[in-house]
């Protein structure tokens, strides 16, 4: 009995076990027929196919760039035949910041973007960053067209031969841009984010209005007036505002079928329900170090995406393919989204195997050419021997310390300003200046920065100063006095050769360095713009320009990481871009109202101040009040002669004078 209860056990056993294999196989089947539907379904739909990129910035890696480009034009290259071409789109942030842009003023990316085949763009916030003529400029000689539809000028300008109207789009913006792509029609809108005026240093006196509210509304316009098929949003907003437009815009003819952004320098993919707004998080349960495991590419497929952000930087890019039918009435339906993301070409494997364009190797050396021109151009002359040796600027008050901290307090109208001496590298006495050998530009950004745009060899040669070599960005914190007095010992800690030693401006202290660390700062005092000298209150609070290095806690000064940020390294003017539109914003015919700036091919061009409360341009008139003396009588540049007046003061143990 018990050898056919183990037969009969066997044998259910061996049953189930055939059943659970039918039912495999079935199921197989099933899958195996549900992939040739799909295919079958797939082929009978459109593809509509777009290259996605923003937040470009820095041309120095040359190979990057080309094989980025080679990519691109690949994809019009493979597609050539019965398919729909793709479309190029740009999401903003292009002619700024950079050291190349502080050089050429965004000259140097035209050539690079016209050579993409780009079919639109939007505009960025940083796209600004050197005024709306400028921008006129710029924008003018690339050929494709930018939207920005959320965004009208508030007010006239004030010049009275200004065209501009009350409520019309900024630069060469088009509302919106309707693309064919075979039987379809598309359309699309430009969003700028609401944060803008924060940190955009040029921009017009403009009004934000709603991004969704805008969304929504020509949406509807371009399916029932314009006949579009499906709507995309190009946009340069905070994730945030991304999805709340998406949010906003799921259904009927305001729907928004998919939105492309920037700004955020991240790749970010957005499917319906996924309303995680950290930009540092891919996808959900996905971050950017995860999916770099795999190869620099992560693929999403057949879903309901809503928002797509590409990196920044040439490195990143994505491809977003819409899945598109016409019903037998007509109408067009969105069948699903594929996307497919490169978040680092150069970690990929197959990097090394892309081609470079040789067009773009071309392009790229002719701007190169540019620059190392652009940097021989003079900028200013010094009638009294600048102190930058680094073993004196860091240890006690140089004139020349002086001169750069005084700069920047007046840019940023604060109370104090520092300039942690590790950030200036020149490491020598500049000379007095007449005649022809007037400090030019390279002297400036120095030889560091230059070699990030160009070649090392060559930047070598062009013996650079090497004044403020890292383009650092100047941000706003409004600090505690007791922070302000923890700042200043940490100044004077055993640790101030390392470059934490400040220069600063708008204020007067006296150390010792025979006394313990710690307690080394013995006298401290605001010094106000008008007013007798008041010493450092502990209660209150001061605002201070400062480098984001040092308010991000390097060099020891942890202090200044919790106090409250005014303007944050985003919106930023950096060192060598202040001391650029210094210089280059004065001549001997220069006035407050009448300033001249230097043009990409370096012709001197006059004109009238038509953006008098343009921040950035009052800041950089009252850092020129701050810091120039006079002008040459020769070559009409201006003329600085700072000295050192007593801002800080070292005395010995016993109370007398170093």
């Amino acid at each position: 009995m018990k050898k056919l209860k183990q037969d009969s056990d066997v044998g259910l056993l061996f049953y189930r076990l055939k059943r659970y294999c039918c039912t495999v196989i079935r199921s197989i089947g099933r899958h195996c027929l549900s992939v040739r539907s799909i295919k079958s379904t797939t082929k009978m739909a459109d593809i509509l196919t777009f290259y996605h990129f923003n937040d470009v910035y820095h041309i120095s890696d040359v190979s990057l760039i080309s094989k980025f480009a080679y990519v691109f034009a690949q994809a019009r290259q493979d597609s050539k035949g019965p398919d729909i071409q793709p479309l190029i789109i740009f999401s903003g942030d292009v002619f700024s910041p950079s050291t190349e842009s502080s050089v050429l003023k965004g000259e140097h990316m035209v050539p690079v973007l016209n050579n993409l085949g780009i079919d639109l763009a939007c505009y960025g916030n940083h796209d600004f960053d050197f005024g709306e003529s400028r921008l006129l400029e710029l924008s003018g000689k690339t050929n494709f067209p930018w939207i920005l539809s959320n965004v009208v000028h508030a007010t006239p300008h004030k010049n009275p031969d200004s065209h501009v109207r009350d409520g019309s789009l900024l630069a060469l913006a088009q509302e919106y841009v309707v693309k064919t792509m075979g039987q379809y029609k598309i359309g699309f809108i430009g969003l700028a984010g609401t944060d803008w005026p924060s940190n955009c240093q040029h921009l017009p006196p403009a009004r934000f209005l709603s991004p969704a509210e805008v969304a929504h509304k020509l949406a509807v316009r371009l399916r029932t007036v314009e006949g579009c098929d499906f709507v995309i949003a190009v946009t340069h907003m905070r994730l945030a505002e991304d999805l709340s437009v998406s949010n906003a815009t799921l259904d009927g003819d305001g729907r928004i079928d998919l939105l492309l952004g920037g700004h955020d320098h991240d790749v970010v993919c957005r499917i319906l329900g996924d309303t995680d707004d950290n930009p540092g998080i891919i996808l959900q349960g996905i971050t950017d170090s995860a999916a770099r495991i795999r190869n620099g590419e992560i693929v999403h497929v057949e879903g309901n995406v809503r928002v797509i952000k590409s990196g920044t930087d040439w490195r990143s890019y994505s491809v977003v393919q819409l899945k598109v039918r016409k019903g037998g009435d007509g109408k067009a339906q969105l069948d699903n989204i594929e996307v497919t993301q490169y978040l680092d070409l150069t970690r990929m494997q197959t990097y090394q195997k892309i081609p470079k364009c040789p067009k773009t190797l071309s392009i790229l050396g002719s701007v190169q050419d540019q620059i190392m021109d652009a940097v021989r151009h003079p900028l200013f002359h010094t009638r009294v021997p600048l102190d930058g040796r680094s073993a004196v600027i860091r240890s006690q008050e140089t004139n020349l310390g002086n001169m750069l901290a005084d700069a920047v307090r007046a840019f940023y109208d604060t109370d104090i300003a520092f300039i942690n001496s590790g950030g200036v590298r020149c490491d020598r006495i500049i000379a007095e200046t007449n005649g022809n050998n007037a400090l030019k530009v390279k002297d400036i950004i120095g030889e560091n920065c230059i070699s990030s745009i160009i070649s090392i060899t060559m930047a070598h040669n062009l013996q650079c100063t090497d004044i403020m070599p890292f383009d650092n960005a100047f941000v706003v914190k409004r600090v505690g006095g007791a922070t302000l007095l923890s700042a200043l010992e940490n100044s004077v800690s055993d640790s101030h050769t390392d470059g934490r030693f400040l220069q600063v401006s708008g204020m007067r202290f006296k150390a010792s360095w025979q006394r313990p660390e710690g307690s080394r700062v013995l006298e401290s005092f605001f010094e106000p713009k008008a007013g007798e000298l008041e010493e450092i209150n502990p209660g209150r609070t001061y605002t201070i320009a400062m480098v984001s290095f040092i308010a991000t806690g390097f060099d020891g000064y942890d202090c200044f990481k919790a106090e409250e940020t005014l303007v944050d390294a985003e919106s930023a003017m950096t060192d060598t871009s202040l001391m650029l539109q210094i210089f280059r914003h004065s001549r001997k015919s220069n006035s407050v109202q009448n300033r001249v700036t230097n043009n990409a091919d370096g012709n001197v061009e006059a004109r009238s101040d038509a953006a008098g409360d343009d921040k950035t341009e009052m800041g950089v008139k009252r850092a020129m009040e701050a810091i120039i003396t006079g002008y040459d009588d020769i070559d009409g540049l201006p003329i600085v002669s700072p000295d050192i007046d007593n801002r800080l003061t070292f005395v010995s143990t016993t109370g007398t004078d170093l």
